[in-house]
């Protein structure tokens, strides 16, 4: 008991990612995960400089603007917006000083970490609870119920965690519409909006399709 105090006062102290609260209509709890669950999860690592990339956007969209038409490739976009240095290692020391000794796997990508684990090292690496939820239709997934968090000494390096908290979303149904019965009529022109008159509209240029690295929505 006096351990666990002990333990308990000199713990680092926590800042909570999360908090589910309720569950999708379609899903249900079946129970908690078994400690050797398998569980991947992905960290999303905190990007920076997203207001230039933000201004280079307008910039090169902007027929008026030096910098029209002037687009990035997708290197050096990821150069600009990639993480600290000092912060994706702080992440690395913490996921692998935590999940040491089990079964895990750990896959370092430019702006994030994918980790598969135990939801036992779940557990303890988020300071939550794991359960199994079943769809409707058969889907089996483990995700936490209630807070999870991370060290408030991290905190400020991680964007988000993926693959804990959201639930996958049911496939639509793979019916599709009748045609239409050959007395109804039907409008003669269909505005259509597709890449070609995106690139005609916005006057971009075939040769530049090649370094185009973002897309006008």
């Amino acid at each position: 008991m006096a351990l666990s105090a002990i333990a308990t006062a000199f713990a680092a102290p926590q800042t909570v990612l999360a908090d589910r609260k309720y569950v999708p209509m379609t899903w249900h709890m079946v129970g908690r995960a078994d400690a050797n669950h398998r569980v991947s999860f992905t960290v999303a690592l905190k990007q920076q400089n997203l207001d230039k990339l933000e201004d280079k956007l307008w910039s090169v969209s902007d027929p008026s603007h030096a910098e029209w038409q002037n687009f990035m490739t997708t290197a050096e976009i990821d150069a600009m917006i990639k993480p600290k240095i000092e912060d994706t290692e702080a992440v690395k020391v913490w996921l692998t000083e935590n999940l040491a000794g089990a079964f895990s796997f750990i896959q370092e990508g430019g702006d994030h970490i994918k980790v598969r684990t135990t939801a036992h090292k779940v557990e303890q690496l988020f300071d939550t609870e794991l359960h199994l939820f079943n769809h409707d239709n058969g889907h089996l997934v483990a995700r936490t119920m209630g807070k999870h968090s991370v060290p408030e000494e991290i905190r400020g390096a991680i964007d988000f965690v993926s693959g804990l908290t959201e639930f996958p979303m049911p496939r639509t149904s793979g019916h599709k519409t009748p045609k239409p019965d050959a007395n109804t009529p039907v409008a003669s022109t269909i505005p259509v909006v597709i890449p070609q008159t995106l690139q005609t509209m916005y006057s971009i240029p075939d040769t530049a399709a090649a370094k185009v690295s973002q897309g006008v929505a």
